[in-house]
C-alpha cells in the first residue's frame, strides 16, 4: 500500500465513519491484510473517543463497519463475517 493510496483510503474511511455518526477518531491504522481469490482486502483498527470498530475495505467490494466490543474480537472474525456477507450478497444478485 502506497503512502498516497493509504491517507486516500483513511479520507475514504474518515468520511464512511462520519456518515455512521462516528467522529472524534483517536487511531487509525491497518491491522491485517487478506489476499484470498486475488483480492486485495484491509482490515482497519479504529478507535473513536467512545468506541473500537474493525472497517473492512477492498477496492472491489463493499466497505462495512463492524464493532470490536462483542461481537466481531479479531480483524480474521470481521473479514471472514465480511468475505461471507459479499459473497451471499452477490450470489443473490446474480439470481435476479
Amino acid at each position: 500500500m502506497t503512502p498516497k493510496y493509504r491517507k486516500e483510503i483513511k479520507e475514504k474511511i474518515t468520511k464512511y465513519l462520519k456518515g455512521n455518526g462516528l467522529d472524534n477518531i483517536k487511531f487509525m491504522q491497518v491491522e491485517q491484510t487478506f489476499n484470498d481469490l486475488g483480492v486485495e482486502i484491509h482490515v482497519w483498527n479504529v478507535k473513536t473517543e467512545d468506541s473500537s470498530w474493525w472497517v473492512v475495505h477492498g477496492d472491489l467490494g463493499p466497505m462495512n463497519l463492524y464493532p470490536q466490543a462483542a461481537y466481531y474480537l479479531s480483524a480474521d472474525e470481521a473479514y471472514s463475517f465480511h468475505m461471507g456477507i459479499t459473497q451471499r450478497l452477490i450470489a443473490r444478485s446474480a439470481y435476479r
